[in-house]
């Protein structure tokens, strides 16, 4: 049985079927289990799948040994290197960049955080109030070709959206 995230489906149910039928209960957690599923509904699967690998060490350290590491996805035709233009060199080649929400990097800032990125890019930037973060925006969310640039022309890219 493979179940994704599996919220409603308790600790008590994975084994009431699993006393009456010979079956295996696999989960592909999307999120962060650390926030969103208590360890007693994770060690009553077979085997837990987890995305986040600063979730699978938590977890194991606090004994449970269900757990694998199983990446979000990868589409090759949608996830792959670009050659940069000459405009796009000029947009998105940086040493440093950082996409997604402002959030957690104004945390971060705000707690000593060395090395702020020389660019930020996405939805969220031009509404946090440092006006340090504000200084490093180059633009709003970035998809397609664009997203494959920002990944191809940086030496180092974070989607920042976890902890």
């Amino acid at each position: 049985m493979l179940v994704i995230k599996g919220g409603p489906i308790t600790p008590g149910l994975i084994r009431r079927v699993k006393r009456s039928r010979d079956v295996l209960f696999l989960n592909f957690f999307p999120d962060n289990p650390l926030w969103m599923m208590p360890f007693d509904a994770i060690e009553a699967y077979d085997v837990f799948f987890t995305k986040e690998r600063y979730a699978l060490d938590s977890l194991e350290h606090v004994g449970l040994r269900n757990l694998h590491y199983l990446p979000m996805y990868c589409v090759p035709a949608m996830h792959h290197p670009v050659t940069l233009t000459a405009e796009e060199q000029l947009l998105y080649s940086r040493q440093n960049q950082l996409r997604g929400q402002s959030l957690f990097l104004s945390r971060a800032t705000h707690q000593g955080a060395p090395g702020l990125p020389h660019q930020a890019l996405g939805a969220g930037w031009s509404r946090t109030e440092s006006l340090e973060i504000r200084a490093l925006v180059a633009g709003g969310p970035v998809w397609g070709r664009a997203k494959l640039a920002v990944y191809s022309g940086s030496t180092l890219s974070l989607n920042h959206h976890i902890p």
